[in-house]
C-alpha cells in the first residue's frame, strides 16, 4: 500500500504559517475540512489533540505525523505541510518539525492503518525524498517526489 494513494496536490500546504504545534495542527486541519469527507470537523480536531496529549506525534529528525483514528471518515486522508522555521512538536530530538503529516484514519481501519503509517515512516528515512520535499517549490513537484520515492 503506498501513501502517494492517499495525497493529493490540494492537500499540500508547502508554506506553513503556524509557528506552534495546535496552530500548525489546526492549519492542516483546514485542508481536511475542505475536502467534505469528515462528518463532524471540530469533533475531528478534538481527536486529534486528545491523540497529542497521551504521546507526541513529533517522530524526530524534523518530522511530525499527527493523527486520530475516527469514525467520522470512511477514507484515510493525509496532508502534508512544510514549516520552514519549524514547528515544536516535543521530539525525542528536541528538533522541531519541519515536515508535517496530519491524517484522519478510519477507526474501521486499523490494519490498513499500521501499514500506512509503518509506511510513511519507512519512506521518511530515504534522504533523498527528504531533500526532494525541503526544496519542491510546487505541491505538484512534491507529489512526484513521493512517486519516485515508492517506485
Amino acid at each position: 500500500m503506498k501513501v502517494i494513494n492517499f495525497m493529493k496536490t490540494d492537500m499540500i500546504c508547502l508554506d506553513m504559517k503556524s509557528k506552534d504545534k495546535e496552530g500548525s495542527i489546526r492549519e492542516l486541519g483546514e485542508y481536511i475540512r475542505k475536502t467534505g469527507e469528515v462528518k463532524d470537523h471540530d469533533k475531528f480536531m478534538r481527536e486529534v489533540f486528545e491523540r497529542e496529549k497521551l504521546v507526541t506525534t513529533g517522530i524526530g529528525n524534523e518530522l511530525a505525523i499527527p493523527h486520530a483514528r475516527t469514525n467520522l471518515t470512511d477514507k484515510f486522508l493525509i496532508v502534508f505541510g512544510r514549516s520552514t522555521a519549524g514547528v515544536d512538536f516535543e521530539s525525542f530530538d528536541k528538533r522541531p518539525a519541519k515536515l508535517i503529516f496530519l491524517m484522519a484514519i478510519p477507526s474501521k481501519n486499523i490494519d490498513e492503518y499500521l501499514v500506512i503509517l509503518a509506511h510513511l515512516t519507512r519512506i521518511l528515512k530515504n534522504e533523498e525524498l527528504l531533500k526532494g520535499l525541503y526544496s519542491a517549490e510546487t505541491n505538484e513537484e512534491a507529489i512526484d517526489i513521493f512517486k519516485k520515492a515508492e517506485e
